[in-house]
C-alpha cells in the first residue's frame, strides 16, 4: 500500500466512523458506562453501602464520646468552630474506610486535636496526620513506630531486664515492620511521612550504646555491647537462636539494623502518627514533647 492509499483509507475511516474511539462507538461506550453507574446506584447496594458507612461512623462516633463527653465537646466546638470541620472530616474517613483504617490511631490523633488547647502549629500536624491515616497499612504505621522508638525516646530503666520488659509491650506495635520492603518505605517518603538518607544515619550498636550506656559507666563501648546486646548482624538465624537475656531488646534493634531504618527519619507528620500509636499503651503519653 503506497502512501496515497494509506492517506485515502485514513480519511475514509474518519468519514465512515467519526464516532468511533479506540474501536468503540460513542453508543457503544455511553451504554457501558450507563451500565456501570446501573451497578454502582442499584438501590439494593446503595442500601448496603449506606449501611455500611452508618455504622462505621457510629461506632467511631461512640468511642469518641467515650473519651470526652458531649458536653466537654460542644464547648470546645463553641470556642474553635473549625473543630466541627475537623471532626466531620474524620467520621466520613472513617464511614467510608471501616476496618481498612487503624481506627484506634485515628481516634488517638482526634482526641488530641480536640485537647489541643489552641497550639496551631499542633493543630495543622494532627489535621495532616488525620488526612495521611487512611492512606497507611498497619506495617507502614508499625514502621514509623519503630523508627520513632529508636531514634527519639530514652526509657530511664536502672535494670535492663526491666527495659527488656518495656521493649517487650513495644513489640506488638512494630512487629508488622519487621519484614518491611522497599517499596513500602518509598511509599511513605512519597506521602512525607519519612526521608530517606543513605548518608545520614546512626550506627545501630553505637545508637543502643549511646542511649543506655548509663546502665555500666564503667564499661567501654565494645563491652558494653557484648555484655547487653551481643548482636551478630552477620548470622541470619540470629534472632531465632538467641534466648539470651534481653531478647526483645536485640529484636527490636536487630530489625532495625536488618531494614536499614537508621536511613529512615520522621517528618513531623511520621512522627504524629508514630506517637498515636505509641497511645495504644502509653495513653498519658505527651505529644507535645515532640511536636512543638
Amino acid at each position: 500500500m503506497d502512501k496515497q492509499e494509506i492517506i485515502a483509507k485514513g480519511k475514509e475511516s474518519q468519514a465512515a466512523g467519526r464516532d468511533i474511539i479506540n474501536g468503540l462507538g460513542r453508543t457503544e461506550i455511553q451504554q457501558i458506562v450507563q451500565d456501570l453507574l446501573n451497578v454502582i446506584y442499584e438501590p439494593r447496594l446503595q442500601l448496603i453501602v449506606s449501611e455500611y458507612m452508618h455504622k462505621n461512623m457510629q461506632t467511631f462516633a461512640k468511642n469518641l464520646l467515650n473519651t470526652i463527653d458531649a458536653k466537654s465537646l460542644s464547648e470546645k466546638i463553641s470556642n474553635s468552630p473549625d473543630l466541627a470541620f475537623v471532626i466531620d472530616k474524620t467520621i466520613k474517613i472513617v464511614g467510608e474506610k471501616g476496618n481498612n483504617l487503624d481506627l484506634d490511631v485515628l481516634l488517638k490523633l482526634i482526641e488530641d486535636r480536640i485537647n489541643s488547647n489552641d497550639n496551631s502549629f499542633l493543630n495543622i500536624v494532627i489535621e495532616q496526620s488525620i488526612e495521611k491515616v487512611d492512606k497507611l497499612t498497619s506495617k507502614q504505621i508499625a514502621l514509623l513506630t519503630h523508627i520513632h522508638v529508636i531514634q527519639n525516646i530514652s526509657f530511664k530503666e536502672t535494670i535492663p531486664q526491666d527495659l527488656d520488659d518495656i521493649f517487650k509491650n513495644l513489640i506488638p506495635l512494630v512487629e508488622d515492620s519487621f519484614d518491611i520492603s522497599e517499596a513500602n518505605k518509598k511509599y511513605l517518603a512519597s506521602l512525607g511521612l519519612i526521608e530517606i538518607n543513605i548518608l545520614k544515619g546512626n550506627n545501630t550498636k553505637d545508637k543502643f550504646y549511646n542511649t543506655y550506656k548509663y546502665f555500666d559507666k564503667k564499661l567501654n563501648r565494645d563491652e558494653f555491647i557484648n555484655k547487653y546486646m551481643k548482636l551478630d548482624f552477620n548470622e541470619p538465624d540470629f534472632l531465632e537462636n538467641n534466648n539470651d537475656n534481653f531478647e526483645n531488646l536485640k529484636k527490636f534493634y536487630m530489625n532495625y539494623e536488618i531494614n536499614e531504618l537508621y536511613q529512615l527519619h520522621l517528618t513531623t507528620v511520621g512522627e504524629m502518627i508514630a506517637l498515636s500509636n505509641l497511645k495504644k499503651i502509653y495513653p498519658d503519653l505527651n505529644v507535645e514533647i515532640w511536636i512543638k
